[in-house]
């Protein structure tokens, strides 16, 4: 494999990425460099932010908007960057090989005004421990600071699996990329990486920085020694990728061996759009599933409300049908419901032997009304409640701790309308 052709966009990328740092305190100059490359490609910049908010990003999503593209509009962004910043452009004949791209939400931080005051700046602070880590891997120093940023980013929305890939666009022969597809691949080849692959096998959540530093560390070391042909992470990605998109194709294969290849990829890609929903739920508070009867919409909202609680389906069912799960309601409306019965209305109460009309909250409300007395009961969100008042945190900072105490509550409620 010609690694100076095929992952020709290494070099450029690594440039780029000590370019993006010099905009670390002048993010306003990189948006407006970021729209003038898409501007002068003839390619549309989607919305990165809310309406009037998009004064500011971090690096690890510029990342990703200009990767999110077709490989004809990508090459043609990239010669417009390369112009933007002074950048030898990558050549005609050098290829993609190995670079993943993000194929659902591409910002790494929430849409104001949900995200945290800090959020932005605290993917900026890992950006920079991550460069300047990778070029002095023996300092202690600089390895504590680089788990540290990566653990308060970790934590925050917009933020999963997708850090390790903008870790691999910065410096892709020093950080790997757990995407969905290479996790895939380490689990199916036992031989790669035997020390940390039952480790791998048990990742339902991102690993912490420390981890994913010994991750890197093992792997590496892995592959420059097995007999693959791979010597790096890209080689490593992209044979990933490869045998992502030929699974199922061997003409050698047994029918039930191909079945059995395209359930487990099934599988796989459904746990990848379970756990993509379950991110958008966090961030938008509420979606609506539609399609034609008997698609599984309803399965697949009690699934996404199963990984919210950290729950088997079948599990959390049950817990709610013995009365253990008070944090998960199923309900299908049908055409006697209406808004009294659902939000909040009128009743008749006895009262003094005198009958009367009270207002009476629905099960919606009611179910609200549950999750909010968690919350705060909860001693963090008092804690934060008392600094707001002494003045020790503003009002920004409270908004974004109530909002990870809330992920941490979540309260999930499934509808099923039937019309």
């Amino acid at each position: 494999m010609d690694l100076a052709k095929n992952f020709g966009w290494i070099t450029f990328y690594t440039k780029l990425a000590d370019k993006l740092l010099e905009y670390r305190s002048n993010r306003s100059e990189l948006i407006q460099r970021l729209q003038d490359a898409f501007s002068k490609a003839g390619i549309t910049l989607q919305k990165l932010d809310a309406d009037g908010h998009f004064t500011d990003i971090d690096p690890f999503t510029f990342f990703a908007v200009i990767r999110n593209r077709s490989d004809d509009n990508f090459r043609k962004i990239i010669v417009e960057l390369a112009k933007q910043f002074s950048i030898e452009a990558m050549r005609e004949d050098e290829g993609f090989d190995g670079i993943p791209k993000l194929t659902r939400c591409v910002a790494f931080y929430s849409f104001y005004p949900k995200r945290g005051e800090h959020d932005i700046d605290h993917l900026w602070d890992l950006f920079a421990a991550a460069i300047d880590y990778s070029a002095d891997s023996g300092n202690i120093t600089k390895k504590q600071t680089f788990i540290t940023k990566y653990n308060q980013v970790k934590v925050q929305k917009g933020v999963n699996w997708n850090i390790t890939t903008g870790l691999f666009w910065a410096r892709p022969y020093f950080y790997i990329s757990l995407d969905s597809i290479l996790r895939n691949y380490l689990q199916k080849h036992e031989k790669l990486a035997q020390s940390e692959n039952e480790n791998m096998k048990q990742f339902k959540t991102l690993p912490d920085g420390e981890k994913y530093l010994s991750i890197c560390s093992t792997l590496l070391n892995d592959i420059r020694s097995n007999e693959n042909g791979y010597k790096s992470f890209p080689e490593l990605s992209y044979a990933a990728y490869l045998e992502s998109q030929q699974a199922g194709n061997n003409s050698n294969d047994s029918i039930s061996d191909i079945q059995n290849k395209d359930n487990t990829m099934q599988k796989q890609t459904h746990e990848g759009l379970v756990e993509s929903l379950k991110e958008l739920l966090l961030s938008k508070m509420q979606i609506i599933l539609t399609g034609a009867p008997g698609t599984g919409k309803t399965y697949l909202a009690k699934e996404i409300a199963a990984s919210m609680l950290g729950k088997s389906p079948e599990a959390m069912i049950a817990d709610a049908k013995a009365g253990t799960e008070k944090r998960y309601q199923f309900r299908q409306f049908h055409p006697g419901y209406d808004y009294s019965d659902f939000v909040e209305g009128l009743k008749p109460h006895l009262e003094g032997g005198k009958p009367t009309f009270v207002p009476t909250a629905g099960i919606f409300m009611q179910f609200c009304i549950d999750a909010a007395k968690e919350l705060y009961q909860d001693l963090d969100c008092q804690s934060t409640k008392q600094k707001l008042r002494d003045g020790e945190i503003n009002k920004k900072q409270y908004d974004a701790t109530l909002q990870k105490v809330c992920n941490e509550h979540a309260y999930v409620m499934v509808i099923d309308e039937i019309n």
